[in-house]
């Protein structure tokens, strides 16, 4: 999961001149391999930049026809996900393309060729130039000496569902929850089960990558050693569970059933649009956009439907300071899914607890916001008790 800083236009000119490039070849180059026609080169004024170590987010004006796109380009650095070769990076790219479009068909309008110094940086002039869209790309047809990046359409802020919760009128959030709870429901349901199923889900996997993230949670402490008695009571809820046999096979039930898929990985409010909110639409779910899909690791993706939910669901208390309003996405979800047990319960609250308590260390460690962070460990904490009762109860 990237975590992004953020130019806006005003500083693209400035800080374009401190950042490291890395040349393209020019369109003369492109002719010559008989990929790729210099003739159809268009210009994007660029209007603010999120980056990442692994990637840029350029929101841009497609200068002939005034059109707003959002381009995304990968870095060639360390970060282990796209790898150092050009080659590497282009399979980055159509994988994002291909992944993206299986959850929301019609945002992702396919690759371009980048010409001239833009993969680590801006140009001078705050533009990108890049060549033809292609629409359904092959890495067979993509120009080996060229970077590519991935063109989409660009959606309204306003229609973004981390400002959509901003309304104080609470039967809008309750409506615009409904709506995208439903939405992933059907996404869920139409995800196929993984093929090699075998290697995700299992108790043992997922204690690993929970001693993984407790880790995270430990280096959160550096910063607010204040959290430290909050941290230690979900550390032993959460790894006590996987000292109960009981708990092991309901894990394992999990993986029988098939919800271990290959999910978005990602869902938080700020990678949700909803376009359009007509119930009557006999494709309604096609009015909720959701983008920026985990293509990178599979450890993010290959999962529990339930943990994927989990996430947008501390997101969305965390946004709204609403309790009872997560409650009821939960309820609501689960009814759609048909997941009412009581050991589907169990497993909620422990992704959950889990996810609350990795948005605190990321917000803490990662954004250099400690009161987002304070509010995810309150929301790891009131789902931890739920844990808890289910365990003194049951």
């Amino acid at each position: 999961m990237d975590q992004y800083g953020k130019y806006s236009e005003s500083e693209i000119s400035a800080e374009s001149e401190k950042l490291p490039r890395i040349s393209n070849p020019t369109s003369d180059a492109g002719n010559s391999s008989g990929h790729i026609q210099a003739i159809h080169v268009q210009s994007y004024k660029l209007e603010k930049v999120l980056f990442s170590s692994a990637s840029r987010i350029i929101f841009a004006v497609k200068e002939d026809i005034g059109d707003r796109f959002v381009i995304k380009t990968v870095s060639e650095d360390i970060d282990s996900r796209y790898n150092r070769t050009r080659e590497q990076r282009q399979q980055a790219q159509l994988d994002a393309l291909r992944r993206n479009r299986e959850i929301t068909t019609d945002v992702y309008l396919g690759l371009a060729p980048i010409f001239g110094d833009i993969l680590n940086c801006f140009s001078p002039e705050g533009k990108i130039v890049l060549g033809e869209v292609i629409e359904n790309p092959e890495q067979r047809n993509l120009d080996p000496n060229f970077e590519y990046a991935l063109v989409m359409l660009h959606l309204s802020e306003e229609l973004q569902l981390n400002n959509l919760l901003k309304h104080d009128i609470v039967p809008f959030r309750t409506y615009y929850i409904k709506f995208v709870t439903e939405r992933i429901a059907y996404m869920h349901q139409n995800l196929k089960p993984l093929s090699d199923s075998k290697k995700w889900g299992s108790s043992q996997q997922l204690k690993g990558k929970l001693l993984e993230n407790l880790q995270l949670a430990d280096q959160m402490l550096v910063k607010q050693p204040q959290h430290k008695a909050t941290v230690e009571l979900l550390k032993k809820s959460l790894l006590d569970i996987f000292q109960q046999l009981r708990y092991l096979r309901y894990f394992e039930r999990r993986k029988i059933e098939k919800h271990i898929k290959r999910c978005h990985g990602d869902l938080k409010t700020q990678n949700i649009w909803v376009i359009d909110t007509d119930p009557l639409s006999k494709k309604y779910w096609q009015s909720v956009k959701i983008l920026d899909a985990i293509d990178f690791n599979p450890a993010f993706s290959h999962i529990d439907i339930l943990s994927d939910f989990a996430m947008l669901v501390v997101d969305v208390q965390v946004q709204t300071g609403s309790e009872s309003l997560a409650n009821e996405m939960i309820e609501f979800y689960l009814r759609l899914t048909q997941q009412e047990s009581e050991l589907a319960r169990f497993i909620f609250n422990y992704y959950l607890t889990e996810k609350a308590l990795v948005r605190a260390a990321v917000s803490i460690i990662h954004d250099n916001e400690p009161k987002l962070g304070h509010r995810f460990l309150e929301v790891a904490k009131l789902r931890e008790k739920e844990l808890c009762v289910y365990h003194y109860t049951k």
